[in-house]
């Protein structure tokens, strides 16, 4: 099982992930719900919505793996198109800060967990877990789906910083 093009893929999602805990942790506690506008995301939300993201997609979706998110994750982190709850600034609304923090890089350790029993070959196929119905185009390939998820996370950890830092 040659695994030469998967450990650059080893690197580049433990440099993100890392990445994203330190942004996380430099969000002051009055900056934790900053929205840009009503119903925009908040650094809460965003690394909820990482971790969300990545539990799903990564572990379930593309590598057919255990996800460890708890389930409600799903309904206040989600996108829109998902049926999830739209963002808001009520803190009561979502678990604590150093809780989904903490849910983020659980979900980060898994996702390396699996990333690291993928092979090269993987790359050249589709998810091996269950694409839900109409989100088809979204997981076309494994590799498009690999890149576009460090893409992601990389998106959201910019905006995160951004609204950490006004």
């Amino acid at each position: 099982m040659s695994r030469s093009k998967m450990e650059v893929y080893d690197v580049l999602f433990q440099s993100a992930f890392v990445a994203t805990s330190n942004a996380a942790e430099n969000v002051a506690p009055d900056s934790r719900m900053r929205q840009p506008k009503g119903e925009k995301a908040h650094p809460l939300w965003l690394v909820g919505h990482l971790a969300f993201a990545n539990d799903s997609i990564l572990c379930g979706i593309l590598f057919g793996g255990k996800r460890v998110a708890p389930r409600e994750f799903t309904k206040l982190f989600g996108p829109h198109f998902i049926g999830a709850e739209p963002v808001t600034a009520d803190p009561a609304k979502y678990p604590p800060w150093d809780e989904v923090v903490a849910v983020y890089k659980n979900v980060s350790e898994n996702s390396l967990a699996l990333l690291a029993q993928q092979s090269d070959v993987d790359l050249q196929g589709g998810a091996k877990g269950k694409v839900p119905v109409g989100t088809e185009s979204m997981f076309e390939t494994y590799i498009g789906t690999l890149n576009m998820m460090l893409l992601h996370d990389s998106y959201h950890r910019g905006q995160l910083g951004m609204l950490s830092s006004e």
